[in-house]
């Protein structure tokens, strides 16, 4: 994800993130991995809770004290401002279900898988995604390289082609919904003999960029757009986070477009409870920039 570096360093003392509702939190404040994506830089101003709560007194006979106190209404809420103009952060903004989708002329990542040294016997695999091939034949044709590649659950059918001579080079052109998107480089291991000290490489010949127009049309139905939330903030040594089963952007500030400062996007951020009756889940990790984490 791009970040505006000269305004904040993400991460360094505090970030948000979201993922599809349903997400569940990460135990022990791990790493947040897909489908957990950054939102980005955010304002010095921090996150801000809010607890909103409403009770109804009752009074004895002639008492002015309460004599029970019944709560009526619970809010939990956040303010936090974003500083950039991410697919992400639009996406939660305008509550557009998800990242909104860039579209317009992308490119599409190709990778080329290269056997060097002439081996005249042996295997190689091919991992993508944490996702590895069955040993392929040394000089395997481009089709079954194919079909091994699409048979992994991290690419998928359809997703990419080879072309090339058996034994390679391997041309591997990601399409489907893998074009224009930047993919990582997929890994090769190879056991060969024969040949001259044979080995096999991949290099990423067209890196994979995605298109940069977005188009959003204003929610006029009422619309809403619940999701996984978390915020981690820094605070002395201290690294706490809150994670909101399920929450949404239930107000936006005045929003100032100008061309000598970050758009910045203020907005309060509602946390409903989910079938458990759990709004916000919060958790303190002590001491946790002294030892290093």
């Amino acid at each position: 994800m791009a970040v505006v570096s000269q305004y904040t360093i993400p991460a360094a003392q505090g970030y948000g993130s979201v993922a599809p509702f349903g997400t569940p939190g990460v135990p022990g404040l791990g790493a947040l991995t897909t489908p957990w994506v950054d939102l980005g830089g955010v304002t010095q101003d921090g996150l801000v809770e809010n607890p909103g709560q409403t009770r109804t007194d009752w009074k004895r006979w002639g008492s002015i004290a309460p004599y029970n106190s019944i709560i009526t209404d619970e809010k939990k809420e956040f303010s936090i401002k974003f500083l950039e103009s991410n697919v992400n952060v639009l996406g939660l903004v305008h509550r557009a279900g998800g990242p909104l989708v860039p579209t317009g002329a992308g490119t599409s990542e190709v990778q080329t898988i290269t056997i060097t040294g002439t081996p005249t016997g042996g295997t190689f695999s091919l991992t993508f995604g944490g996702q590895t091939t069955p040993a392929l034949a040394y000089n395997a044709t481009a089709s079954v390289v194919q079909a091994a590649l699409q048979a992994l659950s991290s690419i998928g059918s359809g997703n990419a082609t080879v072309a090339g001579s058996a034994g390679g080079p391997y041309t591997v052109t990601f399409a489907g919904v893998l074009a224009n998107t930047n993919v990582v480089q997929i890994l090769p291991v190879g056991t060969f003999t024969g040949g001259t000290t044979p080995a096999i490489t991949t290099t990423t010949t067209t890196p994979g960029a995605v298109g940069s127009l977005l188009s959003l049309t204003d929610d006029t139905a009422g619309v809403r757009d619940l999701r996984a939330m978390t915020f981690d903030i820094i605070t002395g040594t201290n690294h706490i986070r809150f994670y909101c089963p399920q929450a949404e952007v239930t107000n936006v500030a005045n929003t100032p477009y100008k061309f000598d400062a970050p758009i910045i996007y203020d907005v309060t951020i509602t946390a409903y409870p989910n079938s458990s009756g759990v709004s916000v889940k919060r958790d303190w990790l002590l001491d946790a920039v002294v030892q290093g984490l």
